[in-house]
């Protein structure tokens, strides 16, 4: 799951012109694979995840970890 998780977060950095980190850093990365969340609101508990970033990313995020 990290692995889908950095290639997701590598590819929406690079589509807005940015580092991947700027989408979500590494720790924040391993705890959503760690987290095994099914919904936005288990996704909002990781450290990392504010509300931008759960409307932003947050359904993608529910799709890859989903495939695991």
């Amino acid at each position: 799951e990290l692995k889908k998780l950095q290639r997701l977060a590598e590819k929406i950095a690079k589509q807005m012109g940015k580092p991947a980190y700027v989408v979500f850093d590494d720790r924040t990365l391993a705890e959503l694979a760690r987290s095994g969340a099914t919904s936005t609101l288990e996704l909002a508990r990781v450290r990392g995840v504010g509300p931008a970033k759960l409307e932003q990313y947050g359904d993608a995020v529910l799709l890859v970890l989903g495939e695991a």
